[in-house]
């Protein structure tokens, strides 16, 4: 197999892509998030007062990587850790209301280029992409599984 031609280089360059094109949005709005962060702040919003550890399974991120970028969002004032009333050393993230302001300006932005990629795309082609998409991931992480036993 051509490694040049096949689905997740291609998928990685896309997403690279995606990710520089939301980025530069926010930049050209005045908001200075990272497509990164947005995705935190809308699953910490979601799911607001969770434990770090359950936050960090949900962003698909290791307990490290979630917490070096918890700490950045904290430094900004977007969200906040507290002590769980059960186990004190259970840290509990929850967005603040700088956080919630910063997702509410966001949010459009993600929505229109939502709209703009998604333009010309037929519900037939976005239902069978999902669906190649959701046999990677799944194969992903039933390969993952496999190795870590």
């Amino acid at each position: 197999m051509n490694i040049e031609n096949s689905i997740l280089p291609f998928l990685g360059r896309t997403v690279k892509f995606l990710d520089f094109y939301v980025e530069e949005e926010f930049t050209r709005n005045g908001i200075t998030l990272s497509k990164m962060q947005f995705v935190f702040l809308m699953i910490i919003s979601r799911n607001n007062g969770q434990p770090q550890n359950n936050l960090a399974f949900l962003t698909g991120r290791d307990k490290t990587t979630f917490t070096r970028n918890i700490g950045t969002l904290e430094k900004k004032g977007w969200v906040e850790r507290k002590p769980s009333d059960q186990d004190k050393r259970i840290k509990l993230v929850c967005i603040t209301e700088l956080g919630r302001s910063i997702l509410q300006e966001a949010a459009p932005i993600i929505e229109c280029i939502i709209d703009e990629v998604e333009e010309g795309i037929t519900e037939k082609e976005r239902a069978s992409f999902l669906h190649t998409l959701t046999k990677i991931r799944t194969k992903l992480i039933s390969l993952r599984e496999d190795k870590s036993k």
